[in-house]
């Protein structure tokens, strides 16, 4: 399978559906940058009397309703199509372990088509849904926040306001290859520890012969933590 197969796959029946959700999503974060403003003009409103507050009042009910119509409809199609993604490359994964000879089975031990099965492709699913709704959320937001404050409130103040930014990018980056370094060990860990599992239950009967209950408990305990 090349590596660009399933995606190309997925992105031709599904990529619609895919891109209407990130479309909404961006929609979305516009309608967010207004909330302040009309809180804004609603206190505001506060200073000459309560004249008016009501018509604000009304504005955040259908702009709360709005938000929450899209964003249902934004995580439906957005999640729902790499739900649909998800189940593809699971049974493109198990058609092609059925067809993999067994000399790889006896060689490799089936931990690392376990992970595969299970934990990356999870670990995929979520890059491309949920990972990619906090990107958009990111950059989108951070873009058009910017530019209203600029055009809105002051310019030097908003360059103020984002001064703290590259610090926290380089954090966010610092410890996005640790926790990666981390999830890749524990992946491995996580494929060990299925094939100790699976020749456990295999050799019970040679285990319980030889009274080795401990030491198996022992080794499992270890590979675990």
């Amino acid at each position: 399978m090349k590596k660009l197969t399933i995606f190309s796959q997925f992105f031709k029946g599904y990529g619609p559906v895919y891109l209407l959700g990130v479309l909404i999503l961006i929609t979305i974060n516009i309608l967010f940058l207004y909330v302040p403003r009309l809180i804004g003009e609603a206190i505001n409103t506060l200073y000459y009397g309560k004249e008016g507050l009501t018509t604000y009042i009304g504005y955040f009910f259908m702009l709360a309703i709005v938000i929450t119509v899209l964003k249902f409809s934004s995580r439906h199609l957005l999640l729902g199509s790499i739900r649909r993604f998800e189940f593809l490359l699971r049974r493109r994964l198990f058609d092609h372990a059925l067809y993999i000879p067994t000399a790889y089975y006896e060689k490799n031990g089936p931990g690392k088509v376990m992970a595969l099965m299970t934990n990356d492709v999870t670990s995929l699913r979520v890059s491309l849904g949920l990972g990619v709704m906090i990107l958009v959320d990111a950059i989108f937001f951070g873009i058009f926040s910017f530019f209203l404050m600029a055009k809105e409130i002051s310019v030097s103040l908003t360059v103020l306001t984002l001064l703290p930014m590259p610090f926290i990018l380089t954090g966010m980056l610092t410890v996005s290859r640790r926790m990666r370094k981390r999830q890749k060990e524990a992946q491995n860990t996580y494929s060990d520890l299925t094939e100790f599992a699976q020749e456990l239950f295999l050799g019970m009967p040679v285990i319980r012969a030889f009274n080795r209950e401990m030491r198996s408990l022992w080794r499992f305990n270890n590979i675990n933590k």
